[in-house]
């Protein structure tokens, strides 16, 4: 299930694939503030800043 045709997104967050997981990001700060579980928006906390961790490392250095 693909979280962005479930739900509408404002206008100020993207979707962006990390580890084979869709994870919702801020535009303007580039924070992850949840992901796609089970086809619902979750945010467990310890997830959330792995998750993070790897968007950055990704965006920053093409790491991940």
């Amino acid at each position: 299930m693909n979280i962005s045709q479930r739900s509408r997104i404002a206008q100020n967050l993207k979707i962006v694939q990390v580890h084979n997981r869709e994870v919702v990001v801020t535009k303007d700060t580039d924070k992850v503030i949840g992901y796609a579980k089970n086809g619902k928006f979750a945010q467990d906390p310890l997830v959330v800043r792995t998750l993070q961790n790897s968007y950055d490392l990704n965006r920053i250095w093409g790491l991940g």
